[in-house]
């Protein structure tokens, strides 16, 4: 169970929380919060965090949706934050007004084939796409015949 603690000596303005992590050790850490409800929104979300990692539950999903809570519980708005296909669909919308038209059609194309190969990844968080799954949506575009050249890295 986590709590919240002042420095006795009046050291800090901030408030600081003491929970158990997923090992099972103690910690005392500062939540670099001045506000008490703030503080206690911090310090909750380090511990149910904890507690799914004790539990073996906690995934990389799990863990953003436990720092968009506590961002959420402090700031009183969400965090900002767009699924893979709606980034990507905003980021060509961009590339549509600085790019030719042919070029932003084939960007175009390679994004309806890399969220077709993603499927249902693609409507959750970007940081839910990992390099792998670029590199082996990569490796598939070549095999299918698309010129590897501009897949390339370049240096």
């Amino acid at each position: 169970m986590a709590s919240l603690h002042r420095d006795p000596r009046g050291k800090s303005p901030f408030w600081y929380c003491a929970f158990t992590e997923g090992d099972g050790t103690r910690h005392f850490k500062s939540t670099k919060e001045t506000n008490r409800k703030k503080a206690q929104a911090v310090c909750e979300g380090w511990q149910r965090a904890a507690d799914l990692a004790r539990r073996g539950l906690l995934t990389q999903v799990r863990a953003l949706k436990v720092v968009s809570e506590i961002y959420e519980r402090a700031n009183q708005e969400p965090l900002n934050s767009a699924d893979t296909a709606s980034f990507l669909g905003e980021w060509i919308e961009s590339k549509k007004l600085v790019t030719a038209k042919s070029t932003a059609r084939r960007y175009g194309d390679v994004i309806k084939t890399f969220l077709a190969y993603l499927a249902d990844k693609s409507k959750r968080n970007l940081s839910a796409v990992t390099p792998g799954d670029v590199a082996s949506f990569r490796d598939v575009y070549v095999k299918t015949g698309k010129a590897n050249k501009t897949l390339l890295q370049r240096k």
